[in-house]
């Protein structure tokens, strides 16, 4: 039965991983439209808030210790009501860099 639940957490890790690659990329177009203040940059930020909250919970979840960390500190200066492109762009960097690779073995 261990085995068989450690199946199933390798392939939902796996999932989230590959599934975290397009979430990183729209996070990206929300990061780039506040980059412009135009009208709707209001919903680039509940975007980033959301999905940073969503990733700081299911990296925990998935144990990607590293990413729920990063995620945490995005979540938690947006929700400051932190804005700021200067800011936010290192987070993101930071974010996909704790993303590990298909090579990587904490995959």
């Amino acid at each position: 039965m261990a085995r068989l639940d450690d199946d199933i957490l390798a392939t939902l890790r796996r999932k989230f991983i590959s599934d975290v690659a397009a979430r990183l990329e729209a996070m990206d177009d929300a990061l780039g439209r506040l980059s412009s203040p135009a009208p709707g940059s209001e919903d680039s930020l509940d975007f980033l808030k959301f999905e940073s909250h969503k990733l700081h919970g299911s990296g925990a979840s998935f144990r990607y210790a590293e990413i729920s960390r990063v995620a945490g500190e995005m979540e938690d200066y947006l929700e400051g009501s932190g804005s700021d492109v200067a800011v936010l762009g290192p987070l993101m960097g930071a974010l996909r860099a704790s993303v590990p690779g298909d090579d990587d073995p904490k995959a």
